[in-house]
């Protein structure tokens, strides 16, 4: 009876020693599978026996996986030699216990054909089986390297864009009061950062007095909405010259609106500076230029006029007094023009536009001269328009009002007025100009094209090609005759 008794006990033992290495074995295999590292196990059989959730990602084109033959799937996954190096080694530590470990292996895979890094170690372990396996642990530094990649490119570029600007980056930290500044300091005043205190009070010290003011008060006056400025000044250079720069600043507040960075760049502008400097002087110059060539060509078509008048005998006409007073009138009206563009290249900034009333008003008095007894009334809505419209216009004005001194009578009527702008215009503001007398008028079966003449073809060319307007010839109910001119002004007008 009490030897029954310890066989019952020896089996109970080795039960209970079964029951504690099944659990183990269980215990183990649930921490493998569910990991969320890299981890698989290959048994003495060199069959791959179980991979973890974490390694699912680097053996998903192989499949069946579990019980496969680890040296088929690493051919399957990655190329010789290092396939077969990988397998070389997995057997040198199921035979010798040797553990291997490669911090950074970088290779291509031949499943999917990129390149992925891998930090892996291998070591032997004994298997619920009693024999030994080898368990390897992986790291994948694929994404963490091309993460890396991406910054270092990222710092490479800001590396030369800070390299190139002509100015730097600051930082202010307004609670710290400690500003950061970039190498390019150094190209733009002369210092290296690290040789000057990291203060705004520094900054300051280098601007020219007379702009100390403008930037300081640009930032103090910075509302609660406002995100960004911007201001030029002048700073003291190393060698002790001032150079102008050009600072556009960013304001990072908290989130209840108050200042605590402001993070922007520093650019060097003296060079375009000096620039608009040269450009604004050949500007002056040229405008001198332009208005001392008008004054000659004034005087010049002056002297024209009187020599024309000159030649007009007293008695006998070899020929047309009327042609040569026309020509003379002509040459007259074109130094009014002139004198006109004179002015506005003295006055104006923008020598191309010139006023229509201004001009109609120099112009209106010569023609008077010609007119004797009849008078020559103007009305005229303020408008600009280019030099070469203009100058067609006044020609044309001087033409109307010539034609109707000849053909007409009484007193010659001009009107200049700006007609409501319609849609279908395109958006241009249309002028309208009126010449009447109180003349006979118009034929009923007036045509300007079967009735042309110097003056009429003149007319013409004048309105259709030089202002690309229309022109009508009409009677007015009272008597006499009404040419009305339409014309489009440039977008500016």
């Amino acid at each position: 009876m009490i030897h029954t008794v310890a066989i019952s006990q020896d089996v109970s033992a080795r039960k209970q020693g079964e029951e504690a290495l099944r659990a183990a074995h269980d215990t183990f295999r649930h921490l493998v599978d569910y990991s969320p590292f890299g981890i698989y196990v290959v048994d003495a059989d060199f069959q791959l026996v179980q991979v973890s959730a974490g390694a699912q990602k680097v053996f998903e084109n192989v499949r069946p996986l579990i019980g496969r033959d680890f040296a088929e799937v690493i051919h399957l996954i990655w190329p010789d030699p290092f396939a077969s190096e990988v397998i070389g080694l997995f057997h040198h530590t199921l035979e010798t216990g040797e553990p291997y470990h490669a911090p950074s292996t970088v290779e291509r895979r031949q499943d999917i054909g990129k390149v992925e890094s891998y930090d892996w170690k291998i070591e032997r372990l004994t298997l619920p089986d009693g024999r030994f396996g080898a368990v390897c642990h992986f790291y994948d530094l694929s994404e963490r390297q091309r993460y890396e990649a991406t910054l270092n490119a990222s710092e490479e570029r800001l590396r030369l864009a800070l390299d190139t600007m002509n100015g730097f980056i600051f930082d202010w930290n307004l609670e710290t009061a400690c500003v950061f500044r970039s190498q390019g300091l150094h190209k733009l005043v002369g210092y290296a950062p690290e040789e000057v205190p990291p203060t705004a009070e520094w900054w300051a010290g280098q601007m020219h007095p007379d702009d100390l003011k403008a930037p300081q008060e640009k930032i103090s006056s910075l509302h609660a909405t406002d995100s960004a400025y911007e201001e030029e000044y002048r700073v003291r250079h190393r060698e002790g010259h001032y150079i102008s720069v050009f600072e556009q600043g960013r304001v990072m507040r908290d989130t209840e609106g108050t200042m605590q960075r402001i993070i922007g760049t520093t650019l060097n502008v003296t060079e375009q500076k000096q620039a608009q400097r040269e450009i604004t002087d050949l500007n002056a110059r040229l405008q001198r230029a332009v208005a001392e060539s008008h004054h000659r060509i004034k005087n010049n078509l002056q002297m024209l006029s009187a020599l024309v008048e000159m030649q007009m005998p007293d008695t006998e006409e070899t020929i047309p007094v009327s042609y040569l007073r026309r020509i003379g009138q002509h040459i007259l009206t074109m130094a009014t023009l002139h004198d006109l563009l004179t002015l506005e290249s003295k006055v104006a900034t923008d020598q191309d536009v010139v006023s229509l009333s201004a001009a109609l008003e120099k112009l209106v008095p010569l023609l008077q001269v010609t007119a004797g007894n009849r008078k020559i009334c103007i009305r005229a809505d303020e408008m600009r328009s280019t030099l070469k419209q203009v100058g067609s216009f006044v020609l044309l004005v001087n033409e109307l009002v010539s034609n109707a001194l000849k053909h007409g009578k009484g007193d010659v009527e001009v009107t200049l007025s700006l007609l409501p702008q319609k849609a279908e215009e395109g958006g241009h503001r249309i002028a309208q100009l009126e010449v009447c007398d109180d003349g006979p008028g118009f034929p009923t079966d007036f045509d300007p094209k079967k009735a042309a003449n110097t003056g009429l073809e003149l007319i013409e060319s004048f309105v259709h090609w030089d202002l690309r307007g229309q022109t009508a010839y009409e009677n007015r109910e009272k008597g006499g005759g009404r040419v009305i001119v339409t014309f489009p002004l440039p977008e500016f007008s």
